[in-house]
């Protein structure tokens, strides 16, 4: 009995150590500074979780003796992970250099969970691809078409069938940059040309615009709702990013608008993402039109609005290694579960 009882408290031990925390992120001063990063990394020291904060660009993987490292550029001692003690929290966009989507993925098949995945950000990161993903599972959306070529502007507002003004999208673009209001034919054949004048692969959606005062940025963690915040348009923009100067407010949403989110949150197999949307005028009754989904969402006019600390709680959820999804080993980067 002896034996067994001190078994069973190395057992609560062992549970009760706390993980270890990898985060990657990019930092772009002055434009895009990496406040989430460096947020992960102040609360993990007062959670007291050992830690390791890596500028993706530069950080590679190793295997020693087999036990797998992080290293960040100039570390050649790293940071041993594994699948039973480590997440890594990835920040900002990975899909910006393949080696870097490819670090994520080095790891995902060696069975450690990253928030958020390969799969995830590149979906996210795709806003088209995002609205395919979306419409498969009928959530509802603000109509959408691509732009194929630099000469197929008339067909594809054709196709749109929708009036002006609408919306153009760069398919990669994040804090509102990339997505321009056009309030004529005229005006949007002359924007195209000079997009593809600048970039001759430049990806761009067209949108049906849809007049709102707000739109509302919700944050799912883990299959749950943890906030939402309202975003009014700024000024004269019709933009309502807190990079772009809106001041965000809480919003209290709707069951439904709960329930879209959280299966937005799903197609995308997103853990910690900010699904964004544009309500209904019937908020209890109709779904809203979802515009986006964002696979790092920023927390600092999120933790104003709501008065809450989401970095801690995110970091303190996967206290309970019961919430850790583990990829599976050699899974493919396409489809889904």
């Amino acid at each position: 009995r002896g034996l067994i009882l001190e078994s069973f408290k190395t057992f609560l031990a062992e549970e009760k150590k706390p993980y270890r925390v990898v985060i990657f992120s990019h930092d772009n001063p002055p434009d895009e500074p990496d406040i989430t990063g460096k947020r992960l990394a102040e609360e993990s020291k007062k959670l007291g979780l050992e830690h390791y904060h890596a500028d993706i660009d530069g950080a590679y993987s190793t295997i020693v003796d087999g036990k797998r490292y992080v290293h960040k550029k100039g570390d050649k001692k790293g940071f041993e992970v594994s699948a039973e003690d480590t997440v890594v929290y990835v920040r900002g966009s990975i899909t910006d250099k393949l080696s870097w989507a490819d670090l994520v993925t080095q790891l995902e098949r060696d069975g450690i969970f990253c928030i958020n995945s390969r799969y995830c950000f590149e979906t996210c990161s795709d806003k088209y691809r995002t609205t395919l993903v979306l419409k498969d599972e009928g959530l509802r959306q603000p109509k959408s078409v691509l732009i194929s070529h630099k000469e197929d502007v008339d067909d594809a507002v054709k196709r749109l069938d929708a009036k002006f003004p609408i919306i153009l999208k760069t398919l990669e673009g994040a804090m509102g940059v990339g997505v321009i209001f056009i309030e004529s034919e005229i005006s949007l054949t002359a924007i195209v040309q000079l997009l593809y004048k600048l970039d001759k692969n430049v990806g761009l959606l067209l949108q049906e615009y849809i007049k709102t005062d707000y739109d509302a940025r919700v944050i799912v963690i883990n299959g749950e709702v943890h906030g939402a915040i309202k975003r009014p348009v700024v000024g004269k923009d019709f933009r309502s990013n807190y990079s772009q100067g809106s001041e965000p407010e809480k919003l209290e949403l709707t069951e439904l608008e709960k329930k879209e989110c959280i299966r937005a949150a799903k197609c995308v197999d997103g853990v910690w993402v900010g699904t964004d949307f544009i309500p209904s005028d019937n908020r209890e009754k109709d779904p809203p039109f979802f515009i986006e989904v964002n696979s790092s969402p920023g927390t600092e006019g999120y933790e104003k609005a709501t008065k809450t600390n989401v970095v801690r709680d995110v970091l303190n959820l996967y206290m309970n290694r019961d919430n850790w999804l583990h990829p599976e080993p050699f899974k493919s980067i396409y489809g889904r579960k």
